[in-house]
C-alpha cells in the first residue's frame, strides 16, 4: 500500500501532511532527506500519520439567527441588517426550538445566538432560558452590540449564557457611548459571563485598534480581530480597499503586537488573537460541521451564507438534513480545500483553508481581493510552520513576530509537492 502526504519544505524544515486525517509533523530538513525509505515509513508510522479516518463529521456548531432585524446597519454586515427589517416576522421561540432539535442532538454542540441583534426580540430570555435548558449554559455564546443590554436585561439573561460577544466597532469612535458601555462591560465582569470583543477592520477603523485593545485589556476580555470581506454590505467597498488588504492587516497586526509587548500583555486574554495555531483542514467547517439557522427555517452550511443556492435545508418544509447536498459539486468547490479551483497550486494548501467559501468568486473586485489577502495569509503561515518554535516563551513569541513582520528581506520560500511512502 503506498500513501501520499503532503510535503512542504523550506529551507531548514520539512512538514509531512496526511491530509485526510488533518496530522502533521515537522523535521529538520537535513535529517530527513538523509533517511532511506524504511526509515521515513517508521517515522510517520511512530507519528500516526499512516492511520485512516473513517470518522463521520457531525454538526458541532450551531449559528442561531434570532431575527434579522438590527438597531444598527454596519458597512460591513453579510447579512445586510437593518432597523427596517421587521423583527413581528420571526418565529417564536417554540418553533425556534423545534428546528434546534432538528439540527443538532449533541450536547456538546457550541451555540451562538446571534442576529441581526438578539436582544431586539422582546423573548429573549425565554429563547435563552430553554436553550440553556437542552446544552448548558457554557456552550452558548450571545453576540451582541449591547447597544440594547440595561442592567434589567443583564439580570434577566446572565444565568443562562456562557459568554457575551460584543462589537465595538462604534462605541470607540465616541466617547459618550463608550463611557456607557463600560459600565456595562464592568456590570457583566460581575456576573462572571465571559467576555469577548469583536473587532471589525476597514480602513476606517483600523486608526481605532489600539483604542478597542486598551478595553480588551481594561476588562479582561477576549479579543477578535476581523478583517472585512466582501460579503453582504461588504461588497460595496471600493476596488483600492481589496487591493490593498494585505497592508491594512500587516498595519494591523503590527499595532496588535505593540500593545502586547508595550503592556506586557502577553498571558492577557486578549493577547489570544494571534496564537497561530497550525491547524490543516481538509473541509472547512461549513462542509458538514456547521450549521446556520435562519428564522424563517432556512439552514445555509456556514453563519456567512445567505446565497440561496447555496441552501442546506428549510425546516419548515424539510425534517432532516439531506446528506447528499455534500455530493454536489458546487458545494465542494466553496467548502473542500483541494476543490477549490484558485487554491489548487498553492504551497501552503491544507495549511491554509483556501477562500471563504461564502464569497462569491463573481464578485469583480474577487481578483484583487485574493491577490492581496493571499499575501499576508502566506507570511502569517510561513511564521507558524518554519520560523515559530515552540520553546518559545510567550514574550519571545510576540517579539519575535513583530520581527518577522518587519523583516521585508526575509526569503520565505515553501515548496509543496507529494511524498509517496510505501506502507
Amino acid at each position: 500500500m503506498e500513501i501520499c502526504l503532503h510535503k512542504y519544505t523550506s529551507d531548514n524544515s520539512v512538514i509531512l501532511l496526511n491530509s485526510q486525517t488533518e496530522r502533521w509533523i515537522k523535521v529538520n530538513r537535513e535529517k530527513y532527506e538523509k533517511l532511506d525509505e524504511e526509515l521515513k515509513k517508521k517515522l510517520v508510522e511512530n507519528y500516526g500519520l499512516t492511520r485512516c479516518s473513517d470518522k463521520e463529521k457531525e454538526i458541532n456548531s450551531v449559528y442561531l439567527f434570532l431575527t434579522h432585524h438590527c438597531n444598527m446597519a454596519c458597512d460591513f454586515c453579510f447579512l445586510q441588517c437593518s432597523p427596517d427589517i421587521e423583527i413581528e416576522k420571526d418565529f417564536d421561540s417554540e418553533k425556534i426550538m423545534k428546528y434546534y432539535d432538528l439540527l443538532s442532538s449533541s450536547p456538546d454542540t457550541k451555540l451562538v445566538v446571534t442576529g441581526g441583534e438578539p436582544l431586539s426580540r422582546p423573548d429573549i430570555k425565554d429563547v435563552l432560558k430553554k436553550l440553556s435548558e437542552k446544552v448548558g449554559k457554557e456552550r452558548i455564546i450571545l453576540q451582541t452590540n449591547g447597544l440594547l443590554l440595561n442592567d434589567e436585561k443583564l439580570d434577566q439573561i446572565k444565568d443562562y449564557i456562557g459568554c457575551i460577544e460584543m462589537s465595538i466597532e462604534n462605541v470607540v469612535r465616541d466617547e459618550k457611548l463608550k463611557n456607557t458601555m463600560e459600565k456595562r462591560y464592568a456590570a457583566i465582569n460581575a456576573t462572571g459571563c465571559v467576555l469577548s470583543f469583536s473587532y471589525v477592520i476597514d480602513s476606517d477603523s483600523e486608526e481605532y485598534l489600539r483604542a478597542a485593545l486598551e478595553l480588551a485589556d481594561r476588562y479582561d476580555a477576549y479579543f477578535q480581530m476581523r478583517f472585512v470581506e466582501p460579503i453582504g454590505n461588504g461588497a460595496g467597498y471600493s476596488l483600492d480597499m481589496w487591493e490593498n488588504q494585505d497592508r491594512l492587516m500587516k498595519k494591523s497586526y503590527l499595532t496588535f503586537l505593540d500593545y502586547v509587548i508595550e503592556n506586557q500583555g502577553f498571558e492577557r486574554r486578549y493577547s489570544s488573537v494571534i496564537d497561530n495555531a497550525l491547524i490543516p483542514r481538509e473541509k472547512c467547517g461549513g462542509f458538514g460541521e456547521v450549521a446556520a439557522l435562519h428564522p424563517n427555517g432556512d439552514v445555509f452550511p456556514c453563519g456567512n451564507i445567505v446565497d440561496k443556492k447555496m441552501l442546506l435545508a428549510n425546516l419548515e418544509e424539510d425534517k432532516i438534513i439531506d446528506k447528499t447536498y455534500y455530493d454536489r459539486d458546487d458545494v465542494k468547490s466553496r467548502f473542500v480545500t483541494g476543490e477549490k479551483k484558485e487554491c489548487l497550486n498553492c504551497d501552503y494548501l491544507y495549511f491554509c483553508n483556501g477562500i471563504c467559501g461564502a464569497i462569491d468568486r463573481r464578485y469583480e473586485h474577487f481578483a484583487a481581493y485574493k491577490k492581496s489577502t493571499c499575501k499576508m495569509k502566506k507570511d502569517l503561515l510561513y511564521f507558524g510552520m518554519f520560523v515559530k518554535k515552540d520553546s518559545w516563551s510567550r514574550e519571545e513569541y510576540f517579539r519575535n513576530y513583530r520581527a518577522f513582520l518587519m523583516d521585508d528581506d526575509m526569503k520565505k520560500t515553501v515548496k509543496r509537492d507529494v511524498e509517496k511512502i510505501c506502507i
